[in-house]
């Protein structure tokens, strides 16, 4: 996965706005690690990378649902 894909998966999942943060709390990661995998300072593993796309292109939870 490369940085462009990661961030395309992951603004398609949470929108423009704050979705380094959603992912890196979706990915029980520090919103850093998630900034250096964007950034291209850290290396987005396959196993992490597999992660990231299921966790992205999972349905998101419906909104106003009761539980």
């Amino acid at each position: 996965m490369t940085p462009f894909e990661l961030n395309t998966l992951a603004v398609k999942r949470f929108g423009e706005k704050d979705w380094l943060k959603k992912l890196a709390h979706e990915t029980g990661v520090h919103e850093r690690t998630v900034r250096r995998w964007w950034n291209g300072e850290a290396p987005i593993t396959e196993r992490v990378a597999g992660h990231v796309r299921l966790v992205c292109e999972s349905p998101a939870p419906a909104k106003g649902v009761a539980r």
